[in-house]
């Protein structure tokens, strides 16, 4: 009996779901009051399973505990509505709250998603929200430039509430334009909790343009759709882990974020010069495009710093010729390539008597000459590079190698410091092009 009971109310919660959903006037204007305290509960419920998730996997702690403070904004807020319901002199702005909730969440759960899976490198911090409000605001920007404003239902609403419903829908879409990137950028496509994610904002997607659809009336939405991203959300912190190794940073990504945003916030602008579009479609637009301009400088610089790291990595600090590392990238490039190459192996003969007669610093200066001496000897194209104390390995694309190239460093224009001149050892490697070629 009891059983029969539980299950007829929960048909009878369906029901009234799916009529919220399909004819709102069929269960008339929710009341704050009527939904709050359930709002509340799912939404506590879901903030202790965050922080019980933040606590327990130190690894994912940074995303978890984002995620956590974003459901504890919804809490307050849930509770600041239902505060402002029970005064009568607050009772037409009882919503207020709710409706922005989204904006104040965003920072929270945008940082959450950003940092998932990845960590900072000297050159980059995932945590880019700069970027990310300017793409709110581009969006903001849009929407106040094509939605009807001005004209039918839309008109008639407050201008808050209006502004309110933009922004969640602007914000829900950057959500989920950013949980679809974790798969690329955070190398995590096989795991279930990337499309839990993404379904909960893809949710909050459809429960913010269904209301715009509808001239603002979202009250049939609103107690269906928080329940269902609780879920998602609840489900993915209950989930194992099946993450990849974190990946580094890479402020290319943030770049073209940054340009696209510049992009639309200049078409706005332009389209708003020539249609007349509202003061906050071109105050949003303009914002976003000084944002994601300033993002983009830093990314500029970080770039900068990237390519001066990789060169490094790339050089021996001694000669300033490529190092071990550059010539067998250098190798695998040109065998991937099934490109022909020759190699000069060259080994400075009674280096250790330089060194032993004149101290380490006469035999830096020696190496250092010998580089030079090379250098003026190489042609287009062709690689010179230190493997160890001694040996400078050139590769260069040819399929033979010619006496003459040898005796042009021989007589490349040295310095004379009194020293015995070292004599090189030299051998020569050619690989030929493969059949298949």
């Amino acid at each position: 009996m009891a059983a029969g009971t539980r299950r007829a109310r929960r048909r009878a919660l369906g029901l009234l779901a799916t009529l919220r959903v399909l004819d709102p006037d069929a269960v008339g204007h929710i009341d704050p009051t009527t939904d709050v305290p359930l709002l509340v509960t799912l939404h506590g419920l879901l903030l202790a399973l965050l922080w019980w998730r933040a606590r327990t996997v130190a690894s994912e702690r940074a995303v978890w505990n984002r995620l956590a403070l974003g459901a504890a904004v919804f809490v307050v807020t849930i509770a600041a509505s239902t505060v402002l319901a029970l005064v009568p002199a607050t009772h037409d702005v009882a919503l207020a709250p709710l409706y922005w909730s989204g904006a104040i969440v965003f920072p929270f759960w945008y940082g959450a998603f950003v940092r998932w899976n990845r960590h900072s490198t000297s050159v980059a911090d995932p945590n880019d929200v700069l970027n990310g409000l300017s793409a709110v605001l581009a969006v903001i920007a849009v929407l106040n430039l094509v939605l009807p404003v001005h004209d039918g239902p839309l008109a008639e609403l407050p201008w808050w509430e209006l502004q309110a419903i933009i922004t969640q829908l602007a914000v829900g879409f950057v959500l989920l334009g950013t949980a679809l990137t974790l798969p690329s950028l955070g190398g995590m496509g096989s795991d279930p909790r990337t499309w839990l994610v993404a379904v909960s904002q893809g949710l909050w997607v459809v429960s913010a343009v269904v209301t715009l659809t509808a001239g603002g009336h979202r009250f049939g939405w609103g107690p269906v759709v928080h329940p269902l991203v609780i879920l998602c959300l609840a489900i993915a912190a209950t989930l194992r882990s099946r993450r990849s190794a974190p990946r580094p940073t890479d402020p290319g990504a943030a770049t073209i974020g940054a340009f696209v945003v510049i992009l639309a916030s200049i078409g706005t602008l332009l389209a708003g010069a020539l249609t007349g579009a509202p003061a906050v479609a071109i105050w949003c637009a303009g914002l976003a495009a000084v944002g994601s301009g300033v993002r983009m400088a830093v990314n500029v610089r970080e770039l900068a710093q990237l390519a001066v790291t990789r060169r490094e990595a790339l050089t021996d600090d001694l000669t300033g010729l490529a190092n071990r590392r550059a010539v067998l990238r250098r190798v695998e490039e040109l065998y991937a390539e099934g490109t022909p190459v020759a190699l000069a192996l060259l080994d400075v003969d009674k280096f250790k008597e330089v060194n032993d007669a004149l101290g380490h610093a006469a035999g830096d200066d020696l190496l250092r000459m010998v580089a030079r001496r090379l250098e003026p000897a190489l042609r287009s194209g062709d690689l010179l590079g230190r493997l160890g104390a001694t040996s400078s390995p050139s590769w260069r694309r040819s399929s033979r190698t010619s006496p003459r190239w040898t005796r042009r460093w021989r007589s490349a224009p040295g310095c004379t410091t009194g020293w015995p001149t070292p004599s090189p050892s030299r051998g020569c490697s050619c690989t030929r092009r493969p059949a298949s070629a």
